[in-house]
């Protein structure tokens, strides 16, 4: 009963890391999956020999760093799977489409069918209002009203 503790645990951990990873570096989750590890190799201490729980908490260790540096260069196919959005990479200025809900100023855009997230460069902008694309970043789109003039 104490290992799959310490595997739930340890896959609590994973999780933290790969939100780090998607949350770009933040410390207070880092920590957390440090936490959480050292916690379910502490659990796993009390109920083995001491040199299975070392191994453990070496494998745990390792598994870990490379689930980091895993999420860190698929962030954005993580996201994908996360939130049904679409990479940027095929947009570009000009481009129209439909807010799919209010951006006030972020939220959710359909553009040529695909789901972006986007920012409002021009107040608030109501759900399925038509949109023109202003700006381009690697996560987030700029975006005005169609019939706003430049």
């Amino acid at each position: 009963m104490s290992m799959i503790f310490a595997i739930l645990l340890f896959l609590f951990a994973v999780s933290l890391v790969i939100s780090d990873a998607l949350i770009k570096n933040n410390p207070a989750i880092r920590l957390g999956g440090i936490v959480f590890l050292s916690v379910g190799v502490l659990w796993v201490s009390q109920s083995m020999e001491t040199n299975k729980a070392i191994i453990y908490g070496i494998t745990a260790l390792v598994l870990l760093v490379f689930v980091r540096i895993w999420a860190q260069k698929n962030t954005s196919k993580i996201e994908k799977l996360m939130n049904g959005v679409q990479s940027n990479d095929n947009i570009s200025i000009d481009q129209t489409g439909l807010t799919l809900t209010s951006l006030n100023p972020d939220g959710t855009v359909r553009i040529n069918g695909q789901r972006y997230k986007a920012t409002s460069a021009k107040g608030n902008i109501p759900p399925n209002y038509p949109i023109k694309v202003v700006g381009v970043d690697k996560k987030t789109l700029s975006v005005v009203p169609e019939t706003h003039s430049n």
